[in-house]
């Protein structure tokens, strides 16, 4: 009978620490993608607030695609607003599959769903709204199987 009046408080003990581990998600938003395709004007807007600017953020992507998804990578170009208006802008590739298409992230029968690290252990100016838009970025103007795609953003272990 004694057993079980100590096995509650270590159990306990153990979830809420084990809760606290993991990293502290800021911001994480999802926008869906029409099936018909993901054409150049439907750009993904992300809006969100950065409060603390002596933090280090890591920054993500998160793609759900079609696990036919016919290219390797997928071109797209970024934008990052701050609250002073000033706007930087840059192309990326994001690998989907390897060289011999098979799939680079949680793959099963139908779908995938690949976590992209953007950006590791970027600092912010400026406290207040910014944000992330997207742009699909590939030779043709409507691209099919893209699912969704999340942005996310985390604290990251450091201090600046």
């Amino acid at each position: 009978m004694q057993m079980k009046n100590w096995i509650w408080p270590l159990l306990f003990s153990f979830l809420l620490g084990s809760s606290a581990c993991g990293p502290t998600v800021i911001y994480q938003e999802q926008r869906d993608i029409d099936p018909a395709g993901w054409t150049y004007a439907d750009t993904l807007h992300y809006p969100f607030d950065i409060v603390d600017t002596s933090r280090v953020y890591n920054l993500f992507l998160t793609l759900d695609h079609r696990r036919d998804f016919a290219t390797q990578n997928l071109y797209v170009r970024v934008h990052t607003g701050f609250p002073n208006g000033k706007r930087l802008s840059q192309r990326l590739s994001l690998e989907i599959s390897d060289k011999i298409g098979r799939g680079l992230g949680d793959c099963q029968q139908t779908h995938c769903r690949l976590d992209i690290p953007i950006q590791a252990n970027a600092y912010f100016d400026q406290v207040g709204a910014h944000y992330f838009t997207l742009e699909q970025f590939m030779r043709t103007d409507s691209l099919a199987g893209i699912q969704s795609v999340s942005f996310r953003v985390e604290l990251a272990q450091q201090e600046r």
